[in-house]
């Protein structure tokens, strides 16, 4: 079972629309069984399962982070393909400890100087652990702006980002609002084609070593 988290301690950079929109295209566009554990004490994944109907993939659960290592123990055993762990980047005794079970960590950031720089505590602390943190650009409006190229250009010459720029799109808030994830409510959506490539970065660099050669060399939206 493949695990991937979604971690940042600053709110509004898209944390949570990232996690439920990688569980929801894997389970309904791959057919994977995947598992979303919501493990911020927000709890903005339950407000989306109370949204969804029950009868729909992912498979939605609270967590916390102390049982996580049971939690994904017991996934694995009942056979899920993937759990997606959206979770606040406060550090504590049981985010690290939570952090090495995880095979990638997705950290987004809004395209500012600010926000990127408030993901640097966080990566230190996750990359310390021997886990990947590569950053994904959130939030981008349709127009070019120096500000925002500066940023994506910062993060790509460290090698850091994922090449697949989530753009800013009431769709998504749309979506969400009706429990679903964007490829189900607007499947042929400029939105939806960014998750499915991000979803497609996820599993061929990270989380699927065995298949890295099928990877495309570059992803565009």
């Amino acid at each position: 079972m493949r695990v991937v988290g979604v971690m940042n301690g600053k709110g509004g950079v898209g944390k949570t629309m990232i996690a439920i929109n990688v569980a929801a295209a894997a389970a309904t566009e791959r057919n994977e069984k995947v598992l979303l554990l919501d493990a911020d004490p927000q709890g903005s994944c339950m407000r989306w399962a109370e949204l969804r109907s029950e009868t729909k993939k992912p498979v939605i659960r609270p967590a916390k982070l102390a049982e996580l290592q049971d939690i994904l123990r017991g996934a694995a055993e009942a056979g899920f393909d993937l759990c997606v762990i959206d979770t606040a980047g406060k550090d504590t005794t049981e985010l690290r400890l939570a952090i090495p079970i995880m095979d990638v960590i997705l950290v987004p950031t809004q395209p500012s100087p600010l926000d990127a720089y408030e993901t640097i505590k966080i990566r230190r602390i996750i990359q310390s652990l021997g886990v990947p943190a590569p950053i994904v650009v959130t939030r981008v409006q349709r127009e070019k702006s120096p500000r925002i190229q500066e940023v994506v250009n910062f993060w790509s010459g460290h090698g850091d980002e994922v090449p697949v720029a989530i753009p800013e799109r009431v769709a998504f808030v749309d979506a969400f609002s009706l429990g679903q994830g964007i490829v189900e409510y607007l499947p042929d959506h400029p939105a939806a084609n960014a998750i499915r490539a991000l979803y497609r970065h996820i599993y061929f660099i990270y989380a699927a070593k065995d298949h890295y050669d099928q990877a495309p060399a570059k992803y565009s939206v």
